[in-house]
Formats: structure tokens, sequence, C-alpha cells
């Protein structure tokens, strides 16, 4: 098969193929060309024309199918790599077509429309064409640990990507969350790979599907203590708790080592909440808050636990 073939009725441009593409156009434009060579043979045998027009009509809807799966390929390939290449047109426009219909039966068959009466003779068939835009990532940052988003520097790669789709979807699209990260998980860096999620109906056309954020939090101080303030919360009624966990290391980061050194093992406090454990019996891990009785700008890097016993009266 030739990869680069011409196009001799009309201008010198050229499209390369792949081998699935070009079998799937041949094998339409030969099933229409036998259709035409029967529909010839009909008219040279004198045919009844209503069967020469059911014929047609079928010789007509495969030649939209043919343009329908060309339309298509344009747009993931073409058009896809135009754009991939800087050539920034806007493609919002639709490809429209009108054309008749043919009556079917459950076997596919034909149906003659003879007799029938129709509010119209054709049918009018709208394939939106992909409006592509520049969209940028984004995370949601909680605060935490003694830190805002405002002390960290975060970095996106890639910073945005180009999307395609329906108008009215793209159009809203402001921006792509990747995730949330929550400040007090980690001291000092982070770093993780998001995959890229997409509403429906909406295409990355940049060809890259993760990305990587990377978090730095710089001029901070941590140090840590030991508390033996545990306590719960949210215990459900006719039900009692024993912590088991008598003694917690805590490692705690502010902006400045003053304020650190400034905090008792007596302010801090750590609470476990047991709300999602409404019938649990038996000894559970479970993941408690931190708390430092008056440092509003200091906080617990890190995951905290305890270890209960529940209970039931």
């Amino acid at each position: 098969m030739e990869q680069n073939k011409e196009c001799r009725a009309c201008c010198p441009r050229k499209k390369q193929r792949s081998e699935e593409e070009y079998k799937s156009l041949i094998h339409r434009l030969n099933r229409i060309e036998g259709q035409i060579r029967g529909i010839r043979g009909m008219v040279e045998q004198d045919a009844y024309c209503v069967d020469i027009l059911t014929q047609s009509a079928a010789a007509t809807a495969a030649i939209n199918a043919f343009n329908r799966e060309l339309l298509a390929q344009h747009i993931r390939t073409c058009v896809a790599q135009d754009i991939r290449d800087g050539k920034e047109q806007t493609i919002d426009s639709a490809y429209i077509e009108e054309a008749e219909f043919t009556l079917r039966d459950k076997n596919d068959n034909a149906i003659s429309k003879d007799g029938l009466k129709f509010s119209s003779d054709t049918v009018t068939a709208t394939q939106p064409i992909l409006k592509t835009k520049d969209v940028p990532l984004k995370v949601s940052i909680v605060s935490g640990g003694g830190v805002t988003e405002s002390d960290c520097r975060v970095t996106i790669n890639p910073v945005s990507i180009k999307v395609a789709g329906d108008s009215r979807i793209v159009d809203d699209m402001e921006s792509i969350q990747l995730g949330t990260i929550d400040l007090s998980s980690f001291d000092g860096g982070y770093e993780h790979t998001f995959p890229i999620t997409l509403p429906e109906g909406v295409e990355n056309i940049t060809g890259v599907s993760d990305a990587k954020v990377t978090i730095e939090v710089s001029g901070t101080h941590t140090k840590t203590f030991t508390t033996t303030n545990i306590a719960c919360k949210g215990v459900t009624a006719g039900y009692r708790v024993t912590v088991d966990t008598k003694e917690i290391e805590v490692t705690l980061r502010a902006l400045d080592s003053y304020t650190l050194n400034s905090i008792r093992p007596e302010d801090i406090t750590v609470v476990a909440d047991l709300s999602d454990y409404v019938s649990t019996t038996g000894q559970v891990i479970v993941n408690a808050k931190v708390t430092v009785v008056g440092h509003d700008n200091v906080g617990a890097v890190g995951d905290v636990r305890v270890t209960v016993t529940i209970i039931k009266d």
C-alpha cells in the first residue's frame, strides 16, 4: 500500500494514513462502488423506479457514512497535529448535512415509502467539531502544620494542557483540578504525580496524561514533643472508650523557632474523633488531631494516630 497518495482531483496537499485508516476507507468506497454499479444495472434492465430509488438511498447513506468517518479521522489526526504544531485556529463550527432517509425493518432491509406521508423528505444531521482551549492545571491547598499556601512554592508540570470538545463544555472550563493537598501531611517538601481527569466528551490533545506537583516549604522550623494529653470525642451513646496510647510523639512546625521553644508539652492535646465508629467494638487505631493552646500559627505535621478500645455498655 502506498503510504502517501496524491489527491489527483483537487489540491496538492497530501495525508499519510495508517494502514487501519486506509483499509477502512477503501472498504467503504468498494461497497459504494458496488452499489453504484448495481443501480446502473437496474436502470439498464428497466427496473421499477421505486426499487431503484431504494437502492439509491442506500448508496447515499453509505456515502454519508464514508464522509462521517473521514471527518472523524481528520479531527483525530490532521486537526490535532496542527494544534500541537502551534496552529491556533479555533475550531468551533459544526459539520451539518441534510440527506434523504430510508425506512428499514428490524432485519435492516429497506422498506418502501409508497403511500406514506412525512413532515419532511429529508433529515438534518449535525456533528459538532471540536473546539480547542488551553486550560490550566490546579490543585487545592489546605492550610495546616503552621503554614498556608502563601508560605509555599507550588509547581505543576505541565502548567496547562490543550483540550478539545463541545464548545458548551469547553467554554465553562476555567481550570482542571488535579486533587487536594493537605500541608500538614508533610514536612519540608512534597512531590506527587496526579492523573489528569477530564469531563466526559472532552479530549486531551496534548498527549500528556499525568501532571507532577511539587511543593517546597522553606523558612520553617520543626520540633518534636512528647505529650500525654490524649482524649476522644464523638463516642456513641451506650459505648465507652479506653485510650490505650499513654503518650505520643508529635512534630510541630512554625515559621520561627522562638514560637516552638515557648511551647510546653502540657500545651499540646491530641484528640481522636470516633464519629465514624458508631457501632464498632474492640481495639482500633484512630487518626487524631493535634491542637496547641495559645499558638494558632503552629501545627502538627505528619499522621498522628492513637490506639483505643471501644466497649459497649
